[in-house]
């Protein structure tokens, strides 16, 4: 199977010396009391993890201390510092908060900002190492909120307060350590929201919204003020079972939204893909904690609704937990969305009862579970070698060019509300409320499939709620992707995904487009909701219209695309070239042609230009092999990346064949030893020399 990743590329510093770049996406919470039996295990197969941690360390900016990381970092993992102001202790009340109060936000950041130097300077990192901070935790949390001596009242921290607060430490980390990682806060699935209460006598504000509209109004806040390295998630099953890792129970959450939200592992693909804006889909993702509701045991806090699978850890609940986060992330490159660059489980020091540590000598259930899961399941679960992909491209909000082909075709739908309302409405080419599709009014899912006879180069999708039909903007779809498959039976693979809801005005758009990059060859598509609208649980869509090539047009194919794939090699992602086509570039040390990379098109019978581009540089090679596969055979032309850098250099003409066998390649095969092969992007333009016949006597 084709690769489109190489290592997630991450360095951490211990002792003053280079650990190993991070290869896995496997870690655990804790650094202390030291994972070293769990660490042992993910380097006995070959790769480095992750640990994440926490400090409390106040708000004094003469404060100048700092901590020591080097038992892991030294080893070749990476740590993801979470930076606390405080934390919430029950016997030692009032708590003082895990950020704190507004007025305090610019002493808390210059105090992270000591801490960040120190903690370098005692783990012999240089400013061009980049170390990994996280800035508070879960304030959709009452037990985080920080406490007011001049109220005696534990605080809500508004998702707008919060963003002020990262922006502000987040700048003070910078000016110090310009390459540091300074990732926002991860919050708490499923909480909120939640009535005033009391700790010990002590007022404590409301918490007025759900998890998902915290997020996304964080989030957006934070891009609003400045830049933002990452994701933070905190994601986590309702049992242990095997089934567990893929539960996709849902709740009518609570808040002005009423959303229908995932109440288990869902949680794991809609914290990205509706409750994180667009706009920072390229970003990595960090789940920084893992775990069920109740501890690894079963015992504890998390009483479970109805529907909930058994809360007691079971045979390879871990490897099927893995299995689902890496195919979230081979999913990438054709959605566009973030990549998750570890999932770390919570936790291993015995500071509360999911702390695995403590279970090899607890109670007899919980050695069962510690035996099980580093005895079996955590080797298994490493076994594949999971690791972070680079980023793909998302889908554009453009309309999408081409013709409509979904009309008259063959459809089925999961339910339809009455004999009026039959799944052919949605691909009838009438956009009218009397003429639409409409689900059953049950369930809080619902689907509509359309086969398109055979596979045609899609270069997008448009869908029309029902008030573009004329009814009620409160029917609008407000949670739903768009899938493809290979047959009518799946596999399904996400294309695109749309939150059609803007806080806090609560409006919806009456059409939702998505235009690909470059067009893909796709037959079967599913319209999935998850959220028809806040009036009901019945979806209604006017028209679904699937769009695609009619005629020949230019491609554009960059990297991220999902028509580029990396076969084989460790390429490196570089964001820093001057002239490059996009965001990035990928770069590999010359050498021997055993690694390549290559761009397959979706193209028509006819006759394409060819060119290339690239960054220039005096570290790249002059001769790099490209290799055009064509109707006629193949072809290889040297191009000197040394030079002609941010400009299209043609490789000639060409004849291709329908479809996506024509496709350039570029492999790593050089006489310039040392230096740099880049892959950047490559042009497909049509030559007028084409109808279909003129086509066949240049063939």
């Amino acid at each position: 199977m084709s690769v489109r990743a190489s290592a997630c590329i991450c360095v951490a510093l211990g002792g003053g010396a280079v650990a190993a770049p991070v290869q896995g996406i496997v870690g655990i919470h804790d650094h202390f009391t030291d994972p070293d039996l769990f660490l042992d295990q993910i380097e006995a197969a070959g790769q480095r993890g992750w640990v994440t941690t926490a400090v409390g360390i106040g708000d004094n900016p003469s404060n100048f201390s700092g901590d020591n990381f080097s038992n892991v970092t030294s080893r070749g993992h990476t740590v993801i510092c979470r930076v606390n102001y405080g934390f919430f202790d029950p016997g030692n009340l009032p708590a003082t908060g895990t950020i704190p109060l507004p007025a305090r936000y610019d002493e808390f950041a210059t105090r992270c900002a000591n801490f960040a130097v120190a903690t370098a300077a005692n783990m012999g990192a240089p400013v061009s190492t980049p170390l990994h901070w996280q800035i508070g935790n879960e304030t959709n949390v009452q037990s985080e909120f920080p406490w007011s001596s001049a109220t005696n009242r534990y605080t809500y921290v508004t998702p707008e307060d919060y963003a002020d607060c990262y922006r502000q430490v987040y700048n003070a980390i910078k000016a110090a350590r310009p390459n540091d990682v300074v990732l926002p806060q991860a919050l708490s699935p499923y909480a909120g929201p939640l009535p005033a209460t009391d700790f010990a006598g002590v007022p404590v504000d409301a918490l007025p919204i759900n998890w998902f509209e915290y997020q996304y109004r964080m989030m957006s806040a934070i891009a609003a003020s400045g830049p933002v390295d990452g994701i933070s998630i905190h994601a986590g099953s309702r049992g242990y079972a095997f089934g567990s890792a893929s539960d996709a129970n849902r709740i009518q959450a609570g808040g002005a939204a009423g959303l229908n939200l995932p109440f288990g592992s869902a949680n794991i693909e809609e914290w990205l893909m509706y409750a994180t804006p667009p706009s920072l889909w390229g970003l990595p993702a960090y789940t920084t904690e893992t775990n069920g509701l109740t501890f690894w045991d079963g015992t504890g806090p998390g009483a479970e609704p109805s529907f909930t699978t058994v809360p007691v850890y079971q045979a390879g609940y871990l490897q099927a937990l893995f299995t689902r986060v890496n195919a979230w992330n081979l999913n990438v490159a054709r959605s566009g969305m973030p990549a998750y660059h570890c999932f770390n489980l919570y936790r291993w020091a015995p500071f509360d009862g999911w702390g695995l540590e403590g279970y090899a000598a607890g109670t007899p259930a919980q050695q069962s579970v510690y035996s099980q899961i580093m005895g079996t399941d955590l080797a298994a679960s490493l076994a594949p070698g999971h690791v972070a992909p680079f980023p793909g491209i998302a889908a554009s909000s453009a309309v999408p060019p081409g013709s409509v082909i979904s009309q008259g075709a063959a459809v089925q739908a999961s339910s339809q509300f009455d004999a009026n309302s039959a799944p052919a409405r949605a691909v009838d080419g009438v956009i009218t409320g009397s003429q639409k599709w409409a689900s059953a009014n049950a369930g809080l899912e619902h689907w509509l499939r359309v086969d398109l006879g055979a596979e045609r180069p899609v270069t997008g999708f448009r869908v029309h709620h029902a008030q573009a039909g004329g009814e009620s903007a409160s029917f609008n779809t407000r949670m739903f992707r768009v899938e493809s498959a290979p047959s009518a039976s799946g596999p399904w693979s996400v294309e695109c995904a749309s939150f059609n809801y803007a806080y806090p005005s609560g409006a919806t758009s009456s059409v939702t487009n998505f235009a690909f990059p470059s067009s893909r060859q796709l037959r079967h598509i599913r319209l999935w909701i998850t959220d028809g609208g806040d009036s009901d649980s019945i979806a209604r869509i006017p028209e679904f219209q699937v769009v695609a090539d009619s005629d020949p047009s230019t491609q554009i194919i960059e990297n991220a695309d999902f028509n580029a794939a990396i076969m084989s090699g460790a390429w490196s992602r570089r964001t820093d070239g001057a002239g490059q086509s996009g965001d990035d570039h990928y770069a590999i040390t010359a050498g021997t042609g055993a690694n390549s990379i290559e761009w397959r098109p979706v193209l028509f019978n006819h006759v394409y230009e060819v060119s290339v581009r690239h960054p220039a540089s005096p570290s790249h090679v002059s001769d790099a092999e490209f290799t055009v596969h064509h109707a006629h055979g193949s072809e290889t032309i040297a191009v000197d990346q040394q030079s002609n850098g941010g400009t299209w250099v043609s490789l000639g003409t060409f004849v291709f064949e329908a479809g996506r066998h024509g496709h350039v390649e570029l492999t790593d095969e050089s006489g310039d030893a040392g230096n740099f092969v880049v892959a950047d992007a490559v042009r497909f333009v049509p030559v007028s020399v084409a109808p279909a016949q003129a086509w066949e006597s240049y063939h």
